[in-house]
């Protein structure tokens, strides 16, 4: 760009201080307004105290208009001074613009080399992990940055695995019944922390379901107990033999419930009809 193309402005004249009337004005104006002070207006007067309202605020508004007259004056010069400057200004942004796309599809060239470098490096050095650390995973946008080394990159990627390594010792030397849950977290997270919490949460769970099953199984007991007792008080079964006891006499109907695998109760099922006794589900 030649040298030449500076902006160059004129030394400006020092502008004399604007003359009016200002202590003729102050002094009349405190002299006028001395009435007004601690001026009580009472429900009788109120029409003055309306018209004095009206009188002050015409004043104030005179000042502020011979004030917005005079700086309009005074604009005049620096807004068609601001005019030429942006218009200046619009012609420089022009080419500009264009050199700043250019600029911009260079550096997204070099971004993209930066990026294949680091997928190069990554592949590289991390080892076992490739389907379990994923490069986006850990990725960080400043590794783009045309001042952060390749060598800076590789060893950050280096100290994961080796984060990595030292973490599944310790997920490893856990329970082994939650190892896989665990992992799965970790791998998410790349936080062992969060594994370990894991480890706690089904724990915590399996005891608890734990807790429900032996409720649950003391519960089917205390059904089946009764269940046969029924049978053996009311309708005479012996129940010490195997064999089904046919009687006659009397009919009953008993609902209960049975807990037992799908074989269990297909073989039921297969008992109840050779044995003649009607069953259905429970209305």
């Amino acid at each position: 760009m030649e040298t030449n193309l500076q902006l160059v402005i004129s030394p400006l004249q020092k502008m004399e201080a604007i003359k009016f009337n200002y202590e003729e004005l102050k002094e009349g104006l405190k002299s006028s307004l001395t009435k007004y002070q601690n001026l009580v207006y009472t429900p009788e007067t109120i029409k003055e105290a309306k018209d004095d309202r009206a009188k002050l605020n015409a004043l104030a508004k005179s000042l502020n208009d011979g004030k917005i007259n005079i700086k309009k004056e005074f604009m005049v010069p620096y807004d068609e001074f601001e005019g030429k400057i942006k218009e200046l200004i619009e012609l420089v942004k022009e080419p500009a613009n264009e050199i700043d796309k250019q600029v911009k599809v260079f550096e997204e060239q070099e971004k993209a080399k930066k990026r294949k470098e680091i997928e190069e490096v990554y592949q590289e050095n991390i080892g076992n992990y490739s389907d379990l650390i994923l490069l986006e995973k850990i990725y960080d946008s400043r590794w783009e940055n045309k001042t952060y080394k390749i060598t800076d990159i590789k060893k950050e990627i280096q100290d994961v695995v080796k984060k990595a390594d030292s973490d599944l010792k310790v997920i490893e030397s856990q329970d082994p019944e939650f190892l896989n849950n665990m992992k799965d977290v970790y791998f998410n997270t790349l936080d062992l922390g969060q594994a370990l919490v894991e480890k706690d949460r089904l724990t915590r769970l399996k005891e608890t379901l734990k807790s429900k099953e032996e409720v649950k199984e003391t519960t089917v007991n205390d059904d089946s107990v009764d269940a046969v007792r029924y049978a053996t008080e009311n309708i005479g079964v012996d129940t010490s033999k195997e064999e089904s006891v046919q009687v006659n006499s009397k009919i009953v109907k008993i609902t209960f419930t049975v807990e037992c695998t799908e074989q269990q109760l297909l073989a039921l099922g297969q008992y109840m009809k050779n044995n003649g006794i009607k069953y259905g589900r429970a209305e």
